[in-house]
Order: structure tokens, then sequence, then C-alpha cells
């Protein structure tokens, strides 16, 4: 614990009957400086800004030279013990009314003498090596979770494999809770990993075009497993357009469900209930969401969860901890995007938690996929629900091959799949086969 003994200048005190003149000549013979304790019979009585004292001076030195100290000091100086920690004193000081860049401190000891002066250059050049020092740790944390996430996935990798053999069942219930266990592991990491970011303002937001049936899918994809092994029912419904698309982060608004589906899960067995709502406006789509569960429980409890993510008490438990975590991070996702997270009690049992938004509209749906000559398609997920579009660490896809194809001298085709083979692009010769197909036909009737 620092306290204030290693931040204060134990200069000599000057004493009440000391002239203007002396007091003036101290602070120009030290530039460094900032303040004096006026000090009689070793007990501080008051002190002298370096500033002010200097300022006072030079209008009125004439005047003041020969009068004494005490008459234009500060009378009722911030007197602090000598051993007060240092982050209780700079709440203390925020508090005070008074401005920061005029007050200096007496710092005392127990008997109340003086032992020294403190300011704020001290307090800043404490700050600065505590921030630096926080910074490094924070740094070699990262890069262990970093390493540990490495290695959780290589366990899972392990676990996927071990799945598609045949086992006992005891020996698949062992491979399926290490699995688990990996997985929410490497998630709570990625969190809090995340968290931290988001506080230092350096959270990631990788926006690109996100169709919201293909999220609102997703959602549900990573969660009604997993709610019906708790043995709670999840009820998640899209009401918008069904081709409705925005430009936003889709794994950053995946945490968000993340966090408010199961803090309600953990809440107790129940229905649930989630929705996505888009409504397209002048501005933007505004985007809406929210969890209703009908779990019983203290209402103060459960809302203290959602707006209290990271008290003392939770961090005990490793449980609420992760859930603290998952919340904290969707309270800063929102206030990223220029929302926010609110929640309400229900008139009957549990809680309802929502977020809401503006976002910019984006082109996606049918009209999208008639630009890439590609027709409707299943949104892809990949294991966890993700989306696939939006994965950050997902692989492009291997390009095929293109397909050479004969020259059928003679058809009218031929010109046509010459020129496709020298550009070698794939399915331009669908003419092509049907003219094989043909001829085929062709020969046999003759036969």
């Amino acid at each position: 614990m620092e306290t204030l003994s290693r931040l204060i200048d134990r200069r000599p005190p000057v004493a009440s009957t000391t002239s203007c003149q002396d007091v003036w000549e101290t602070f120009d013979a030290d530039p460094r400086a900032f303040s004096v304790a006026v000090v009689d019979d070793r007990k501080p009585v008051g002190v002298v800004y370096r500033d002010v004292f200097m300022g006072v001076m030079a209008v009125a030195r004439d005047t003041l030279q020969d009068r004494p100290i005490a008459e234009v000091m500060d009378a009722e100086p911030r007197l602090v013990d000598l051993d007060t920690e240092l982050s209780s004193f700079v709440d203390n000081l925020a508090d005070r009314p008074s401005p920061v860049f005029r007050t200096s401190f007496v710092a005392i000891d127990e008997a109340g003498d003086y032992a020294g002066v403190g300011g704020l250059n001290s307090l800043l050049s404490s700050y600065r090596r505590r921030q630096r020092e926080a910074n490094d740790a924070m740094a070699l944390v990262e890069r262990m979770a970093t390493d540990i996430t490495h290695h959780l996935n290589g366990v899972l990798a392990i676990t996927e494999r071990l799945e598609q053999q045949r086992l006992t069942p005891d020996a698949s219930a062992f491979v399926r809770a290490i699995g688990d266990t990996s997985r929410d592991m490497g998630a709570m990491l990625g969190r809090a990993i995340d968290l931290h970011r988001s506080a230092l303002g350096q959270l990631p937001m990788n926006t690109t075009a996100v169709r919201l049936r293909d999220l609102a899918d997703a959602v549900e994809a990573r969660w009604s497993e997993r709610a019906a092994e708790g043995g709670s029912t999840l009820l998640f419904s899209y009401d918008g357009d069904p081709e409705c698309g925005v430009e936003v982060d889709g794994e950053r608004l995946l945490q968000v469900f993340d966090a408010l589906i199961e803090s309600a899960l953990a809440s107790g067995r129940g229905v649930i209930e989630a929705c996505l709502q888009a409504r397209i406006g002048a501005d933007g789509v505004h985007l809406g969401g929210s969890v209703r569960d009908n779990a019983t429980g203290l209402a103060e409890d459960r809302l203290a969860r959602i707006f209290a993510p990271l008290g003392a008490a939770r961090i005990e438990d490793r449980t609420e901890m992760a859930l603290g975590v998952g919340m904290a991070l969707a309270h800063r996702i929102m206030h990223g995007l220029g929302g926010e997270v609110k929640a309400e009690v229900n008139r009957g049992a549990g809680l309802t938690v929502r977020f809401a938004f503006v976002a910019p509209s984006a082109e996606t749906g049918a009209a999208q996929d008639a630009a890439h000559g590609r027709g409707h398609r299943h949104p892809r997920h990949s294991r966890d629900g993700r989306l696939a579009g939006h994965h950050p660490d997902r692989r492009p896809h291997r390009q095929r091959r293109p397909i050479r194809r004969p020259d059928l001298s003679g058809g009218r085709h031929a010109g046509r799949c010459r020129e496709a083979d020298q550009a070698r692009a794939p399915g331009d010769c669908i003419e092509c086969a049907a003219e094989r197909r043909r001829r085929s036909r062709s020969r046999r009737l003759s036969l």
C-alpha cells in the first residue's frame, strides 16, 4: 500500500513571524518549491502557495516585504496524516470544492507535528508511475490470456476428435465436460480482455453488413440447446423486414444477447422470451432487443446483477464473476453503439432487460444475392452459432478450380466454349453440357 510519506517534500518550514521578503527569497532560490508551510511550535498554522504569493509580491512588494508572512498565508491549510493511503487521498481531494491546481497539503505525523508538504506535481508523478506499472501488468496478463486461449483451443480440438470416436458412456460424459469447461473458460477470458480494452477505449468494432434475420437465427442456434439442457425453454423471435440489413459488428451484438440470456438462465428454470426488433426510420434502422424471463428471486438482487455486475461480492464467486464480466461488457458495447441497457421488473415474476440503438442501414438479402448471381440461401452458422460471415478468425473459403471444358468442334457452342476455357471462369458451360446430352441422346435414337 502506497502512502503519502513517499510523495511529500520534507523542506524546512518558516515561522509565522518570518517576513514576506525572506519567504520571497526562499521561493526565488528554489524554483521547484511549490509551497512553504508556516509552523509555530512544530504545529502547522498555515501554508504559502508559490504562484499566489509571487504574484502578490510582484504587485505590492514595497508594501509587503517587511510584513510578517502570517498576514498573507492561507490560515486553513489542508492537513493530511502522513500514513494516508494514496488512492483514498485522491478520492478525498476530488470531492473537495477547492481547485486542485491551487491546493497543497501539509503532512503531519501521529503527534500532529509538521512532516512535509505535498502538491499536484507529486501526485501526477505518482499517477504516471502507477499507470505505467498497471499498463505493463495488463500487457502481461493479456499475453498470458492469449496463450491460455490457444491452449484451450487445442484442448477443444482434441475433445472434438474424441467425441467422434466410439467411447463408453462415462468416457463420453468426461470428454463432453472437458470440452464445455474449456469452451466456457475461453469465452470468459475473451470477455475479460474485451472489457479491459473497452475501459481504455480500445475495443475493436468490425462493422460489416449484417442481415438481421441471420443474426436472430445465430442467437437461437447458440442458446436453444443450452437452455433446454438447463431445464428452460428459449423462445426467440425476430420482428422486422426479413431482408433488413444494418452496418454493425454482428459478433459484438451477439455478445450482448449472450450476456442477457446467460443472466436469465442463471436465475432459474423457466421460459425465456427473447426478441430482436427492427424499424426503418429516416436516421437509420432502430434496433431493439429484449430478454424476458419468469424466474423467481429478489428483484433488487437481480437488478444489482444487471447494473452493478462487478461488485466485490460477485468477484469472489466464479459463476457470478463470469456473469458479471459478460454483463459489464454488454454495457460497454451498448455505450459504444450509442445505446444503453435497461431493466424492469415484470408484474408477475422475473425481469425484462432491453437495449436499443440506431444503426445505419445496409444492402443485404435478396438484392445483394441477386447482385452476386446467387439465389436464396439459408444462413450459415458455425458450430457455436456464430454468424459465418462475421467470425474474426474465419478462414477464407478455398476457391474452386475451374473445370476444363472439351472443345465441341462443329457445334454451335464451340467458339463460346473455347473462350470460356481461355477465361477459365467456372459455370459458363451449362449450355455445352446440354449440347453434349442432346448429341448423346440423338446417337442412341439413331441406333
